[in-house]
């Protein structure tokens, strides 16, 4: 059988049972979750919806900000 990408719907490979923040939880919380996981973005959840996605990337920028190091990256 040929292996057809665009005929693999994503529920199929998509991750279940999601690691997830919320928007009050702490910076610290959310990226020791992030590395005990290993996963590289956290879905932020907010009343059953999604409000916005922390991803690895954003706790750098907010590393940097922290030291000092730089401007905040929009």
């Amino acid at each position: 059988e040929t292996f057809e990408p665009a005929r693999v719907a994503v529920e199929t490979i998509m991750t279940r049972n999601v690691a997830v923040t919320s928007p009050d939880e702490s910076l610290t919380s959310a990226a020791r979750l992030m590395r005990k996981k290993r996963i590289g973005a956290l879905p932020v959840v907010a009343q059953a919806k999604l409000v916005g996605i922390l991803t690895r990337s954003d706790v750098l920028d907010a590393l940097a900000v922290l030291l000092n190091d730089v401007e905040p990256v929009r």
